[in-house]
């Protein structure tokens, strides 16, 4: 087996998991939800125990990478190669290479080499980096 996983720059994560709230709405009637606008990104950082008060997004999307990446006893890492999100083209390509995955490769170089992403999380928050 040949295990490989993607890790991403924390704070383009952090900022990720913060515009993403409000696609997960605190739930209709609970008690203290507070609305997301109200909660700006220096709050998200500097307060993660009240994040759960505005979303009811799932906390791994905030949590720590090395949580999904090390195993819990031994801290020892469960993976062959890391990539980095930011080189996620050239380094899925060392991937496919490694795993000798031709026909992938072959579509990789079809489409010019690179993988476009399609995210369009936070497009309106960006404002409250300002």
């Amino acid at each position: 087996y040949f295990h490989f996983s993607f890790v991403r720059n924390p704070f383009s994560r952090l900022y990720s998991a913060y515009s993403m709230m409000d696609g997960f709405p605190p739930p209709n009637g609970v008690r203290g939800r507070l609305p997301t606008k109200d909660f700006s990104f220096p709050d998200f950082v500097l307060k993660p125990n009240q994040r759960d008060l505005h979303t009811s997004m799932w906390p791994g999307h905030y949590e720590r990478q090395e949580t999904w990446l090390f195993s819990e006893k031994e801290q020892c890492p469960m993976f062959d190669f890391l990539g980095r999100l930011e080189h996620f083209d050239e380094d899925m390509r060392r991937i496919l290479i490694h795993l000798n995955a031709t026909k992938m490769l072959d579509y990789l170089d079809a489409i010019g080499g690179k993988i476009m992403p399609a995210n369009s999380w936070g497009a309106d928050k960006k404002k409250s980096l300002g």
